[in-house]
């Protein structure tokens, strides 16, 4: 499948609810769960007291621009003229400064987590497809850094030692 759109229009959903809640949507114990969970369109809007105060209509948004067929998902044009968007659309509506929230809900060590659970799935998957295991190289876990050309070229991690350090595997 081809970048577009509609992938633009699945980030906004993401956002959306990072925002409206301060976690991801996909949320599960391990990234092989998470991958499962995004694949199938699967999550909920819990725990509920971070939903209880969130309108139906911004879960109706968040669930139109998550759909996983990207035919059935909100095109930009829908998501502009959604309900829940034009509501706050006119400047007659005070702003919410969704910040305080967000740092309440934010977790950086499980990010981090998170982060190290993708760079291991990734090269698990590049390992299996590539059939080569270059020699290992030891990188400290504070020496990692996360843009996307990084993850490019970055082989599968194999462990954690005690020392903070984690095994990776290069190109």
């Amino acid at each position: 499948m081809k970048y577009g759109k509609s992938v633009d229009l699945w980030s906004i959903g993401v956002l959306t609810y990072f925002l409206l809640c301060g976690y991801t949507p996909f949320d599960a114990q391990n990234f092989e769960q998470e991958a499962i969970n995004v694949m199938n369109g699967k999550f909920d809007f819990m725990p509920e007291e971070y939903w209880a105060d969130i309108s139906s209509e911004a879960k109706a948004f968040i669930r139109k621009m998550l759909q996983v067929d990207p035919n059935k998902r909100g095109t930009a044009r829908e998501a502009l003229q959604h309900p829940w968007i034009q509501k706050y659309a006119s400047a007659e509506h005070t702003k919410i400064d969704l910040l305080p929230i967000v740092k309440e809900r934010f977790n950086a060590r499980r990010t981090f987590r998170k982060a190290v659970d993708v760079v291991k799935a990734i090269n698990k998957l590049q390992a299996a497809t590539s059939g080569n295991s270059p020699a290992p190289q030891r990188l400290h876990a504070n020496q990692l850094d996360f843009s996307l050309s990084d993850l490019n070229a970055i082989r599968p991690i194999e462990e954690s030692s005690e020392d903070g350090s984690i095994m990776v595997l290069q190109k």
